[in-house]
């Protein structure tokens, strides 16, 4: 049975309220890259943030390193991106609170676009595994790690 006390209901809604919160970084680092957005994006990451996109160049035959710093991801993201359109979907995210931490997965289906020739596109389903710090009472990720499922197009658009 559930609990109508006044404590009760404003202890769930401030739990809601948090969790939708912290699934807006996924939001800021989608729309940031989509809309070419610096600011939106670095608003995702932590100061200290670490990406790993090691296993989806390793499918393409690139070696990469886990980029490491919240300039660096940033800088690193939209060198990579400047000649694309993007477009993220994200879905089906979960998030664990743990009072200013956090853990989640999510599911991105990230669309890039060659700018040079709308013909020429990349395709990517990608798992999200993400730890996220609460600081100056927003939500960032300080690691995120992205593993490919599937993919359709040229990696040639995300990787030349």
């Amino acid at each position: 049975m559930t609990d109508t006390r006044p404590d009760a209901i404003s202890d769930r809604l401030a739990h809601l309220e948090e969790l939708r919160s912290a699934e807006d970084v996924l939001l800021r680092f989608a729309a940031g890259q989509d809309r070419s957005d610096k600011e939106l994006f670095a608003s995702s990451f932590a100061e200290g943030a670490e990406m790993d996109f090691v296993q989806p160049a390793a499918i393409f035959g690139v070696e990469l390193d886990v980029f490491k710093g919240k300039a660096t991801v940033v800088d690193t993201v939209f060198q990579n991106i400047a000649a694309l359109r993007t477009s993220h979907t994200v879905t089906n995210q979960r998030i664990s609170l743990q009072g200013d931490r956090a853990t989640g997965t999510a599911l991105v289906e990230a669309q890039h676009v060659a700018k040079w020739d709308r013909e020429q596109f990349l395709l990517l389903k990608n798992f999200y595994d993400f730890d996220l710090v609460k600081t100056d009472g927003r939500w960032a990720m300080s690691r995120v790690v992205i593993r490919n499922i599937w993919y359709v197009g040229r990696k040639s658009v995300l990787f030349r």
